[in-house]
């Protein structure tokens, strides 16, 4: 059973894996900041080209449909 103990204590240290010790905790903050900068980035990246894509999918197929009917907010018969 003594030889069994380790492995149960090493998958343990592999999921609390991510608390740092106190000696390098200014390197590992470092690097988790610039991991979550690169993922910030990546998102931003992935948003604005969704975006851009929203855009022309709006202007290409409701262009028209949002001129001829009118937006509720214009018209105040909805509001009383």
């Amino acid at each position: 059973s003594v030889s069994s103990r380790p492995t149960i204590t090493t998958v343990q240290d592999q999921a609390y894996q991510y608390k740092p010790p106190v000696t390098s905790k200014q390197t590992d903050k470092d690097e988790e900041l610039a991991d979550l900068a690169r993922r910030c980035e990546d998102l931003l990246a992935r948003l604005h080209s969704q975006r851009s894509r929203a855009v022309m999918l709006e202007n290409s197929t409701h262009h028209y449909d949002y001129h001829q009917q009118p937006s509720p907010t214009h018209t105040p018969a909805y509001e009383s």
